[in-house]
């Protein structure tokens, strides 16, 4: 990443995940808050992953991501930039950071908004490295990513989380929990059927 980030991790931008129905609701007064964040690939131990490099059953090895971020708001939303955030370095890097416009959100329940979004840890020198090229892509909101188990190896000492600004007003920070482990390499065992960003 430009400031040095080392991506996923240490990186600087964008990625979530679906608000449970009933969870959301407006938040008077804060402006806009991330709910959760998801990836479509999902280690053993039940846990979001995100992967530098992807070998699927058939052989193919992909160096895509897809991300779900959430967020919810009570403003009327005209644009919305997500950044990733890395951890430990707490920093944000322009290079994983896109602002949408409403129709590429999917509107949910309670003033709750979905972004789709994929990494290319190719552009990004890999998720760990500084990135010179804009890595963060905004997928279709109408785009049904399904969520793969996968067998994850090499894990990195990086992470990253999710912050939302609405019109510029951005969220008071991007939770601990919701920080995403990077993977050097990750096995696809399965497809869930059911399960989609």
């Amino acid at each position: 990443m430009a400031s040095g980030l080392k991506w996923w991790a240490g990186a600087g931008t964008v990625l979530f995940a679906l608000v449970a129905c009933g969870s959301g609701g407006s938040v008077p007064g804060s402006g806009v808050q991330v709910m959760t964040l998801k990836t479509e690939f999902r280690a053993q131990d039940g846990s979001y992953v995100a992967c530098n490099t992807v070998t699927y059953p058939d052989g193919t090895i992909s160096a895509q991501t897809a991300l779900a971020v959430s967020f919810v708001t009570d403003r009327d939303v005209k644009s919305a930039t997500v950044s990733l955030k890395g951890q430990p370095t707490s920093q944000y890097d322009a290079f994983y950071t896109q602002t949408v416009l409403p129709s590429q959100l999917n509107a949910l329940q309670g003033g709750a908004y979905r972004l789709l979004l994929s990494i290319n840890s190719t552009s990004a020198l890999y998720l760990s490295k500084t990135s010179r090229v804009q890595a963060l892509i905004v997928r279709p909101a109408s785009q049904a990513v399904k969520v793969k188990a996968v067998r994850a190896a090499h894990r990195q000492e990086y992470r990253f989380s999710p912050a939302v600004s609405v019109n510029g007003a951005r969220t008071s920070g991007s939770s601990l929990e919701q920080a995403v482990p990077v993977y050097d390499a990750c096995t696809v065992l399965s497809t869930e059927a059911s399960d989609t960003l």
